[in-house]
C-alpha cells in the first residue's frame, strides 16, 4: 500500500491536516465549523488511503476532502475577516497548510486516475 505514490501523497496530506488541526487550537477556540470541516477532511483522506483496491471510489473521496478542505479554507477566511484584529503569523500558515493538503490530494487523485487508465488500456487489449 504505501509503495505507490498515491499513498504517500495522502499521507502527506494527511499529516499536514493533522498539523493544521493541531495549530487552530490556539488561534480559533470557538470556530466549530472549521474545526469539524478539517477533521472531516482528514477522515475522508484517511478512509481513501485505505481503499487503494476501489480506485474509483478512492478518486471520489479524495476528490470530496480536496472540496472539504476548500470550504474549510473559505469558513477559516471569512472568520478572520469577522475578527480582524486576530490575523497573526499562526492563521497565515494554517492557510498555507490547507492550500498544500490539497495539492497532495491532487497529486494523489492525478495517480490515481492514472493508475486507473492503465486497468482500462489493459483490459482494452485483452
Amino acid at each position: 500500500m504505501i509503495q505507490r505514490i498515491q499513498s504517500l501523497y495522502l499521507l502527506f496530506a494527511i499529516i499536514l491536516i493533522a498539523i493544521v488541526f493541531l495549530a487552530i487550537k490556539p488561534v480559533f477556540p470557538q470556530q466549530i465549523g472549521y474545526v469539524g470541516l478539517v477533521i472531516l477532511a482528514g477522515i475522508t483522506s484517511a478512509v481513501s488511503l485505505f481503499l487503494f483496491k476501489q480506485r474509483r471510489k478512492q478518486m471520489k473521496l479524495i476528490c470530496a476532502a480536496v472540496i472539504e478542505l476548500c470550504a474549510a479554507i473559505v469558513v477559516f477566511c471569512i472568520a478572520l475577516y469577522v475578527q480582524k484584529d486576530t490575523i497573526s503569523w499562526s492563521s497565515c500558515s494554517v492557510i498555507v497548510l490547507s492550500v498544500v493538503a490539497i495539492l497532495f490530494n491532487y497529486l494523489a487523485w492525478r495517480a490515481v486516475r492514472r493508475d486507473e487508465m492503465k486497468v482500462k488500456s489493459a483490459d482494452r487489449i485483452r
